[in-house]
């Protein structure tokens, strides 16, 4: 089953690891591999004792700088897993980039707010 992964861990990393992000890792590592087996993320706080914040934290650290394809599934199944294939790395991909654009059209309107000093009012006529 996990012969033919885009990412399995090795020796030098794992050596490298605080005890904090072992303890993630080894929640996900194997048997949260691949989509239909996310783990939900209260079940992964669960399984490490560590607070939701830190497994949070911890997640973002180990997949940018360990580089560990860890994905938070924002669709069913929702939930953490580590990425099994190019196809599961594509939809994450695309997730990320629809939520960038969302994120981008959400600071142009704060941005309107800023530069009008707050007091932009919205066009919703009010009727009794």
């Amino acid at each position: 089953m996990t012969d033919n992964l885009i990412w399995q861990p090795r020796p030098p990393l794992l050596a490298d690891l605080s005890d904090e992000e072992r303890a993630v890792l080894n929640a996900l590592w194997p048997d949260h591999v691949g989509a239909p087996f996310a783990i939900p993320r209260a079940d992964l706080v669960a399984a490490t004792g560590l607070h939701d914040r830190d497994v949070r934290d911890i997640i973002l650290a180990l997949t940018i700088h360990r580089r560990i394809p860890i994905i938070g599934g924002s669709a069913p199944p929702y939930g953490y897993y580590i990425c099994r294939d190019l196809a599961e790395l594509r939809r994450a991909d695309e997730f990320l980039t629809k939520y960038i654009d969302t994120l981008a059209v959400r600071r142009q309107t704060y941005r309107r707010y800023i530069l009008a000093g707050g007091a932009e009012q919205t066009s919703l006529a009010l009727t009794n």
